[in-house]
């Protein structure tokens, strides 16, 4: 509004200054609260602004927590895409790992693992190779302590022929890798900082545990799970690889041939 505009009647309410005073006061007053709404449009209405504003608006803040309702079903009750609840997080983490669903049986993980090459074509036998396949496709469960690829170089060829060409001989030494019961590394050094999974209860480590052939398999713990400088041997083999989970068991590979005892 132009100052020629402005009467004497918007004059503010201090008598002490003289008319055109007091209407100038007012005038600038005014225009300084018109000039600061157009500066505070005009950033508002800035592309960039207004798009983290709106970016910003629909984010929560990082430190909201939001519980995770579990119903009696087992589902989710107002299910959240984002948590930062460590209880929850802890739950999600133990039920997907623990309890997620796996395919793969024990032949499928010995036909299928690189460092299980030479150990799988005991499966191919003309003989006992069918009747290996079968046990081992069983519900079990069943526990494996292969001997890696490496593992079986320590045998001479001359004594795998020799095993190869012996058709009872080879299905009890590969039978001999495998244990009754489902055993992780964890069930094996008798550690209590794990929920378990099948018994539901601490599991002392085993002094021995019995194979498919009845035979015993002696545990050896060396070192402490707390160093982390532990170490699982059976008869020997010492475990390198630990918890391949299958359908039927589990395998851990090992660094050498059980030898039974």
């Amino acid at each position: 509004m132009p100052i020629n505009a402005i009467t004497i009647a918007i004059a503010t309410a201090d008598p002490s200054l003289p008319l055109c005073q007091r209407s100038r006061k007012k005038l600038l007053t005014r225009e300084r609260s018109i000039r600061t709404a157009e500066q505070n449009l005009r950033v508002y209405t800035s592309p960039r602004i207004r798009h983290k504003h709106k970016r910003m608006k629909k984010s929560r803040p990082p430190f909201l927590v939001i519980k995770r309702l579990y119903t009696r079903s087992g589902g989710l009750r107002k299910p959240q895409k984002v948590t930062n609840d460590p209880e929850s997080i802890n739950r999600k983490t133990y039920w997907c790992f623990e309890h997620k669903p796996i395919k793969r049986t024990l032949v499928n993980l010995i036909y299928s693992h690189n460092e299980l090459k030479l150990f799988s074509r005991f499966l191919n036998h003309p003989n006992v190779g069918t009747s290996l396949v079968h046990e081992l496709s069983l519900e079990g469960p069943y526990t494996g302590f292969l001997p890696s690829n490496e593992a079986l170089k320590l045998i001479s060829p001359e004594s795998l022929a020799k095993l190869y060409e012996e058709g009872d001989k080879l299905m009890e030494f590969v039978l001999g890798h495998f244990a009754k019961d489902f055993w992780l590394y964890r069930d094996l050094y008798g550690s209590s900082y794990q929920p378990w999974l099948v018994f539901n209860e601490r599991r002392d480590a085993p002094e021995k545990i019995t194979n498919l052939v009845n035979r015993d398999l002696l545990v050896e713990i060396t070192g402490e799970f707390k160093n982390c400088d532990h170490s699982i041997s059976l008869n020997g083999a010492k475990i390198i690889r630990p918890n391949m989970k299958c359908h039927n068991g589990v395998v851990h590979i090992v660094d050498r041939p059980i030898i039974q005892r």
